[in-house]
C-alpha cells in the first residue's frame, strides 16, 4: 500500500532464495545446519508449530533486501562520533543525493529537501494508504528519505478523534504511560538539523540560511 500511495521505502525486496537447509546459531557460538524436513526441523521452529506462530506447510527462504542509502537518521545524531566522522557521512549524503536529483545540493538545500520529501511521504501514507507507521523515529528513517520497518504500519481508525491521534503521533514526540518517548517525523528533522549543526563548518552555513522551526514548517506544509 505505501509503494501504490507513493511513500518512498528505504529498503525492497531484491531477491528470494529457498533454504536447503536452516542455519541455526547454538548457545555455544557454533552454527549447526539442519535439513529442512519437517521431521528434522530445530526445537525452536517445532515449538513455533505447536503454537501456531509457524505454518508447517511454509517454506524457509533467505530473504536479501536492498537498502537504498546505508545511513540513517540516527547514524548522523549518534553520540559517539567524532565532528570528522559526521562530516563525512553528512558529506557522503549530499553528494549521493545531488547526483540522485541532479542538482548540486549545499548543506541547507538538502535540509529544506529532506523536510519536503518527508513531509510528501507522511502526507501520502496517511492520505494515500490511509494507515500510520507508529514508529516514525530517526532509526526507521534514511538520510535519503526512505522510510523503513513499514510492516509495522496500522490502519487509520475510523473515528475522526482517534484518527487525528494516529497521525499526529507519526508527526510530533509521544510519551507513555511507562515513561518511554517516541519521536515522530517533525522531531526527526529536527535531529538531523542538529547533527549538521554539531559539525563547526556546516553548522556555521546553515544557520545563516534556514532555522530549525523554519523546517519544521516545510515539513508540515508538504
Amino acid at each position: 500500500e505505501f509503494i501504490k500511495a507513493g511513500v518512498r521505502p528505504g529498503c525492497v525486496i531484491s531477491s528470494i532464495a529457498r533454504l536447503k537447509e536452516i542455519p541455526t546459531w547454538m548457545n555455544d557460538g557454533t552454527i549447526d545446519t539442519t535439513a529442512v524436513e519437517v521431521t528434522k526441523l530445530p526445537t525452536w521452529i517445532k515449538n513455533r508449530q505447536f503454537e501456531g506462530k509457524f505454518n508447517k506447510d511454509n517454506i524457509p527462504v533467505f530473504v536479501h533486501r536492498h537498502y537504498s542509502w546505508p545511513i540513517r537518521v540516527s547514524d548522523l545524531t549518534a553520540e559517539d562520533l567524532s565532528a570528522s566522522e559526521r562530516k563525512f557521512m553528512i558529506d557522503a549524503t549530499v553528494q549521493h543525493m545531488s547526483a540522485k536529483l541532479n542538482k548540486k545540493l549545499s548543506y541547507t538545500d538538502y535540509l529544506e529537501w529532506f523536510a519536503k520529501d518527508l513531509g510528501i511521504s507522511a502526507a501520502r501514507m496517511h492520505g494515500g494508504a490511509k494507515k500510520h507507521h507508529r514508529f516514525l523515529h530517526t532509526q526507521n528513517i534514511l538520510a535519503d528519505g526512505g522510510i523503513m520497518d513499514n510492516d509495522g504500519a496500522s490502519a487509520l481508525a475510523v473515528m475522526p478523534w482517534k484518527r487525528k491521534e494516529q497521525i499526529q503521533g507519526d508527526h510530533f514526540r509521544r510519551h507513555s504511560s511507562i515513561g518511554t518517548t517516541t519521536l515522530g517525523g517533525q522531531d526527526c528533522i529536527y535531529a538531523l538539523y542538529g547533527a549538521l549543526l554539531r559539525v563547526p563548518e556546516i553548522g556555521a552555513e546553515i544557520t545563516k540560511h534556514i532555522h530549525v522551526m523554519e523546517l519544521g514548517e516545510v515539513y508540515m506544509r508538504a
